[in-house]
Parts: C-alpha cells; structure tokens; sequence
C-alpha cells in the first residue's frame, strides 16, 4: 500500500514538473522569431512562435521589376519557409522538454496538426 502511495507521490511530482516546462516552453516559444526567405533572400518574412507574422521585408528593387504574381508567390514561399522553420525550432524545443514523449495536443499548440 505505501509503495502505491509513494509511486502515486512521484507521478505527482512528475505532472507538476511536467507543467512547469510546458509553461516555460511556451513562453519560450512566444518570443521565438524566424525568418523564412525567397527570391534569394529578396523577399524576408519573419514568424513569431505564436504563428504570426511580425515582419514582412521586400529588396526595394523588386517592387515594377517582377511581375505582381512572381512577387506574390515569393512573399508566398517565404511565408511558408518561415512556417516550416518556426515548427522545426519549436517541435525540436519541445522534444528536449518531453524527452521525445509524445504529448497529445502538442502539435496544435504549434500551430500544426489541423487536419
């Protein structure tokens, strides 16, 4: 009966540290930022960990030297370069917290997972 008690005790103790680097992962993640590019770095957008947008760069000399829809699909590949980026750092973040343990919801809190 003790021995239930004390490995009840630890699981406890686990959970609680468990939470503890779940919290300081997603602050963590909150003030993660990467850049994703295109055009050979001509077309730069930055991602939050949060999964916004925090910075959008275009090289000045693009703007009336490309067409719209080639400028339209660099800011495109950027954008998802910088989402695939963010996912990358974020789920190799996490997987350092977990100890690779896979924790259900995990890829939703990541921005990933919608299906």
């Amino acid at each position: 009966m003790f021995n239930k008690l004390g490995q009840m005790a630890d699981m406890m103790r686990q959970a609680g540290q468990m939470r503890e680097a779940m919290k300081q992962a997603t602050e963590s993640l909150a003030r993660l930022k990467v850049t994703g590019e295109a055009g050979g770095g001509k077309v730069r957008v930055t991602i939050t960990g949060k999964m916004e947008v925090d910075d959008v760069k275009i090289d000045p000399s693009l703007p009336g030297s490309v067409p719209v829809n080639e400028l339209e699909g660099m800011i495109f590949y950027a954008v998802n370069d910088a989402l695939t980026r963010v996912r990358e750092q974020a789920a190799a973040r996490m997987a350092e917290i977990t100890g690779g343990v896979d924790v259900p919801g995990l890829d939703k809190l990541m921005g990933g997972g919608g299906q």
